[in-house]
């Protein structure tokens, strides 16, 4: 499920502070019982999102390798507290020490560079941010 989408030219957005660059979205996480809850009473969306419990972080895991493969995503942002089962699922799917490193920030503190990284209220879903479009000149993969 993709949700909130970054404006096209980025800016100030809701309650987003990490949808500034024009080059975000927030993907909810996997499911294992492979559809989303209808009915949520505690947001206003026809679907519910998902809590950690009903997460299938192997599927979370090969989504978030197969987005890594395409070469174009710069950073993922998931609360460290939910990394430790991405972690898990990660070695569980045949991850190298070394790619896990590069791709996962726990068991390193938050603030460690990694594909993965920490950043408050990512629960329910990841936060995607995407490289800068080559030929776009007024993009800079720094913001």
């Amino acid at each position: 499920m993709i949700a909130d989408l970054s404006l096209k030219d980025g800016g100030g957005y809701g309650r987003h502070k990490s949808h500034q660059s024009g080059r975000d979205a927030d993907i909810w996480l996997q499911v294992k019982r492979k559809r989303y809850l209808d009915g949520c009473k505690n947001c206003s969306t026809t679907s519910c999102r998902p809590e950690p419990e009903e997460v299938d972080w192997r599927t979370t895991w090969r989504f978030i390798r197969a987005l890594y493969s395409t070469g174009a995503i710069q950073e993922i942002f998931l609360s460290h507290w939910l990394q430790e089962e991405l972690h898990k699922a990660a070695v569980a799917e045949g991850e190298s020490p070394a790619e896990l490193k590069k791709l996962i920030q726990w068991p390193r503190p938050k603030g460690t560079p990694a594909l993965v990284m920490h950043s408050d209220g990512h629960i329910h879903h990841i936060h995607v941010r995407f490289k800068c479009d080559p030929t776009d000149t007024a993009c800079s993969n720094a913001k």
